[in-house]
């Protein structure tokens, strides 16, 4: 059952007790006061009979029955009285009563009078209602009992007709307030069907679904708290999907990587095996293969790096900065003089705290990149300096640069900007992507700013803690 039909149903309950309860007290409180209003009419009708034949009794001390019954009979038959019938009795014999049908339906009330004074009774023949009424009178000091009988039919069909035009009046509200509560349900409840269909969409893979309900009460609020919800799942999704992507890209990128060198390797081993070959031929083949395969060791290596950094735990110790600067440039000026680069050191003095082989690595890492970015003799320039949260390192140099568009892409594993340059020089594109969780190791940010053609600056901030 849907909550419109329940809103609707609960609603037509309501209306069908409050306005049944409300039209029976209704019809019940008139009812009774038009039987009360019938009573007084009956009750002052005979009074009046009473106080005739009382009148009749007082002017004489020798008033005959007679006379009472002859007064009562003018009464009845002239005066078109309220009553369907009139009776006096004594002893239980009837002196006179109405000559009407109505007459047989007076009850024998003497003894009762007698004993108990005057009476009231209600009584119906299953067709009509009637009220009697019986007092006693006193004729020379003998007790008479005088009877009426009145009809209270009409206030009991009132009563019936109330009653039928209220059983059509309150079945067409009931249906009618049903009707509007089914509208009124229907806009209360469109929010919820907005938000089911939103709720539907999103679970059919329609992630960019929203409910986007503007209303200031909790189903609002509930739209509000949803669409959070679905941009959280979306932010997720997305990210997720671009996991995977980049995973399917890393081992895309690693086969590639793994085919060249054992293409060559897998070459020159069956060239030594299957022909004859001089010994500058032979010197030659075997220098290849040792060449891919030194390759192979230092990716298998770089790839056991990145996985290590990325499950293992470091403890960051203080480091002095200038002994480790001059350090990583004495492990570097070598190198850099064989490739005609000029390496200048810039560091201040301060500690930081850092896990030493990872930071020299990302310094070694940063340089090499550099370096691999000369296309002749250049300067590559390291610039070290102790902050309030840590260190910052810089790394500038004058060399190709990297395209804008390239920036975003260069710390994911196996990508290289120029691919051809960076093979021939014994890259295998990991460099960068353990730099760039040597840095998330310290708390800290690797950024890059470049222009095509002038050179790169790679600002490398390390927020393990600065040492007293």
């Amino acid at each position: 059952m849907s909550f419109r039909t329940k809103i609707m149903l609960c609603t037509a309950v309501l209306i069908a007790l409050a306005f049944g309860l409300g039209g029976t007290l209704l019809i019940s409180l008139s009812f009774q006061n038009a039987l009360d209003q019938q009573e007084e009419r009956a009750v002052q009708s005979f009074q009046t009979v009473q106080s005739t034949l009382g009148l009749v009794n007082s002017v004489s001390s020798q008033t005959q029955e007679e006379d009472v019954v002859s007064v009562l009979r003018q009464m009845d038959t002239q005066s078109g009285g309220a009553w369907l019938a009139l009776r006096i009795t004594s002893e239980g014999e009837v002196l006179y009563q109405s000559t009407g049908a109505q007459t047989s339906l007076l009850h024998s009330l003497w003894e009762e009078v007698t004993s108990e004074g005057g009476l009231l009774e209600r009584f119906t023949d299953g067709e009509g209602h009637y009220l009697q009424i019986a007092s006693p009178f006193l004729i020379n000091e003998q007790t008479y009992c005088l009877e009426a009988l009145y009809d209270s039919s009409e206030a009991y069909r009132d009563r019936d007709n109330q009653q039928r035009s209220y059983r059509q009046i309150f079945w067409l509200v009931v249906l009618a307030g049903a009707a509007v509560s089914w509208l009124m349900a229907g806009l209360l409840t469109r929010p919820l069907r907005r938000l089911s269909a939103a709720s539907q969409a999103l679970a059919e893979g329609n992630l960019s679904s929203r409910s986007r309900i503007q209303t200031g009460d909790e189903i609002g609020r509930l739209s509000r708290d949803f669409d959070r919800m679905a941009d959280s799942m979306e932010e997720y999704i997305r990210r997720l999907q671009e996991s995977m992507r980049h995973q399917e890209e890393f081992m895309g990128s690693f086969a590639h990587e793994l085919k060249t060198p054992m293409t060559s390797i897998i070459g020159y081993a069956d060239m030594l095996r299957g022909q004859s070959l001089t010994g500058e031929e032979v010197r030659e083949a075997a220098n290849y293969i040792f060449s891919e395969g030194v390759r192979l060791e230092r990716l298998s290596l770089k790839l056991l790096d990145l996985l290590v950094l990325r499950k293992e735990d470091f403890r960051l110790v203080p480091v002095e900065l200038v002994p480790f600067a001059r350090q990583i440039k004495g492990m570097l000026e070598p190198v850099m003089r064989r490739h005609q680069i000029t390496l200048r050191v810039y560091c201040r003095p301060g500690r930081c705290r850092m896990e030493p082989e990872l930071a020299k690595s990302l310094v070694i890492n940063l340089i090499d990149n550099a370096r691999k970015a000369m296309d002749g003799p250049g300067e590559i320039i390291l610039n070290m300096r102790p902050t309030e949260e840590g260190c910052l390192i810089q790394v500038a140099d004058n060399g190709r640069g990297i395209p804008p568009e390239e920036i975003d892409k260069i710390t994911e594993a196996f990508y290289r900007v120029d691919k051809s340059r960076s093979r021939a020089q014994g890259g295998a594109g990991l460099g960068l992507a353990l730099c760039g969780e040597i840095v998330r190791i310290h708390h800290g940010t690797l950024q890059f700013e470049s222009r095509p053609g002038a050179g790169t600056l790679v600002t490398a901030e390390l927020k393990g803690g600065a040492a007293a």
